[in-house]
This record gives structure tokens, C-alpha cells and sequence, in this order.
């Protein structure tokens, strides 16, 4: 079954703001919504205002491990 384009909602979270760049550029042809999240303090607050299908979060964010 195929995805529904409309649908699908990632959120990127790094804080390395190359690594977002180069992910979001690389899924944003198969996806409709790409979001990003430099800062983990605003992880919760984004992921609640987006409502992501998928979260590719880095393991190792300052503050967050």
C-alpha cells in the first residue's frame, strides 16, 4: 500500500544544523511535511504543534541523552 503523500509528517531533531540540511534535502522528495528541531529544548513543543508520523532523532543531543 502507498503511502499517502498528504499524510506523512517527519520530524528531523539534530544539532548539528548540516546533518538537518542534508536529511531534509534527501526526504523531502518522499515526504510532504519535513520538519526540523536544532534545539532539544524544543523537541516536546514541535513534535505536540506538528504531530510527526516519524521522529529520526539523534541519541546524543546536549542535554537529552
Amino acid at each position: 500500500m502507498p503511502l499517502d503523500r498528504q499524510m506523512t509528517r517527519v520530524m528531523l531533531v539534530d544539532d548539528h544544523p548540516l546533518v538537518l540540511e542534508s536529511l531534509t534535502e534527501l526526504l523531502k522528495p518522499h515526504f510532504t511535511i519535513v520538519s526540523t528541531v536544532q534545539h532539544s529544548g524544543d523537541i516536546v513543543s514541535r513534535a505536540i504543534e506538528h504531530r510527526p508520523d516519524v521522529i529520526l532523532l539523534d541519541v546524543n543531543l546536549p542535554g537529552k541523552d
